[in-house]
C-alpha cells in the first residue's frame, strides 16, 4: 500500500467516502492531493463537455458529482485554514489556490456546458404547462406529444 501524499491511500484529501478526515490531513497533503484530484476532475469534465446534451443526466448530474468531489477536498482545506492554521498550511493553500480557481472558472465558463444547459432550459420551457404533473408524467406527456397523442387521448398513458 502506497502511503505517499500523492497516493489515494496515503492522502486523506483523496478519500471521498464519508466525512472528511480532518485529523489526518497535514499541510504536505494539500498540494499533491488537490493536484491529483484536479487532474481527475479535468478528465471527468472533458468527458462532460464532449457528451454535453440538453439532459439532466448528461450535464447536471455529472457536474454535481464533480463539484461535490472538489468541495469535499477543498472545503476540508478551507476548514483547516480556519481551525488549525499554520505557516506550512498557508503556504500550501497559496500554492494550490490558483489551480483550484482556474479549474472552477473553466467549469463555470464552459461553452459546451452553457449551450447544453441553455438548450435544456428551452426544452423545459416548451413543456412548462406540464410542470405540475411531475417528472415521470412530464416525460410521458412529452412522449405522447412526440407521438402525436395528447394527454387524455386513448394512446396517452398516465
Amino acid at each position: 500500500m502506497d502511503t505517499s501524499a500523492n497516493s489515494r491511500d496515503g492522502n486523506p484529501l483523496l478519500l471521498q467516502d464519508g466525512l472528511p478526515r480532518f485529523d489526518l490531513v497535514e499541510p504536505e497533503h494539500v498540494v499533491p492531493g488537490i493536484q491529483t484530484l484536479l487532474a481527475e476532475l479535468e478528465q471527468d469534465f472533458a468527458a462532460i463537455e464532449s457528451n454535453a446534451s440538453p439532459s439532466w443526466d448528461a450535464v447536471v448530474v455529472p457536474l454535481e458529482r464533480l463539484n461535490d468531489r472538489l468541495s469535499l477536498a477543498w472545503g476540508t482545506v478551507g476548514h483547516l485554514m480556519g481551525v488549525r492554521n499554520s505557516e506550512p498550511l498557508r503556504q500550501a493553500y497559496e500554492v494550490i489556490q490558483p489551480e483550484v480557481v482556474t479549474f472552477s472558472l473553466r467549469v463555470g465558463q464552459s461553452r459546451p456546458v452553457y449551450r447544453a444547459l441553455k438548450a435544456r432550459r428551452a426544452v423545459r420551457a416548451s413543456f412548462a404547462h406540464y410542470d405540475d404533473l411531475g417528472t415521470v408524467r412530464t416525460f410521458l406527456a412529452a412522449l405522447g406529444r412526440i407521438a402525436g397523442a395528447a394527454p387524455g387521448s386513448p394512446s396517452f398513458t398516465s
